[in-house]
């Protein structure tokens, strides 16, 4: 499709729409699946890397056929991929999305942040006001300790950065105590979210637990994301839940 066609598909008032929210909005045409709205450069990059990257038969990620800006609006056309959203999601699918971050931490680099050069590191853990990249590992963990208070722990990056997924337009490469700490900060819009990253977060843990230095990097990552937070109010049912998983996950080994 031209990039003129997809523009007036997204203007169509009859457009087959299969999900919006917020900014973003997200219609099929055929075996295309176009995004538009809040969508990123480092999104589709990110995306591209992770389809040419990981195993189908562990995880597969939809092709990216093309990219764009006009107007202020972004536009992301990807293939369709057939299936369906589960309201319940058991345990059988719990254990295959723990199996396919345990395949993506399989993939390291040496460079920190998204797979795009350059690219703005986001996501839960990040400020929304400062646009932040880096080069090397230095740059994480000298950033990340200049927004730590000053009588906390330093931060020393002790293990290799693996890839890290929270969502397409998220993910990078980070130390894995990264994905634990955003999957402990419970992200969401209700209680059933909370309780989908709690049922992820053990999966993994079960597998792989947290070593003492990992347990503390979680703690910092989540001093560090709250340091900068612009507005979170949570909801007192939401308060409980999230205290009992932080006494669960920090307490010494």
């Amino acid at each position: 499709m031209t990039h003129e066609g997809i523009i007036e598909a997204w203007r169509n008032p009859q457009r087959n729409s299969i999900y919006k929210k917020a900014r973003l909005e997200i219609i099929k045409i055929g075996r295309l699946a176009i995004k538009f709205g809040s969508i990123t450069a480092e999104e589709a990059s990110n995306q591209i890397h992770a389809h040419e990257l990981l195993d189908v038969a562990v995880c597969r990620v939809p092709r990216v056929h093309d990219y764009f800006h006009v107007d202020g609006v972004d536009y992301l056309v990807i293939e369709y991929a057939e299936g369906t959203k589960k309201k319940v999601v058991d345990d059988t699918t719990i254990d295959k999305i723990a199996n396919i971050v345990k395949h993506l931490h399989s993939f390291t680099s040496e460079t920190p942040g998204p797979v795009v050069k350059s690219g703005i590191c986001r996501g839960p853990l990040w400020s929304q006001d400062e646009l932040v990249s880096m080069n090397t590992k230095q740059d994480l963990t000298t950033y990340i300790n200049s927004r730590l208070r000053k009588d906390s722990p330093s931060f020393v990056l002790s293990e290799d950065l693996l890839v890290f997924v929270h969502d397409w337009e998220f993910a990078g490469y980070f130390p894995r105590s990264a994905e634990i700490a955003t999957l402990c900060m419970g992200i969401g819009e209700d209680q059933r979210d909370l309780c989908f990253s709690y049922s992820i977060e053990q999966a993994i843990l079960r597998t792989k637990p947290l070593v003492h230095y990992e347990a503390l990097e979680v703690q910092l990552w989540q001093s560090f994301a709250l340091n900068h937070v612009r507005y979170y109010w949570p909801a007192e049912e939401e308060k409980a839940f999230l205290r009992n998983r932080r006494q669960e996950n920090f307490e010494d080994p």
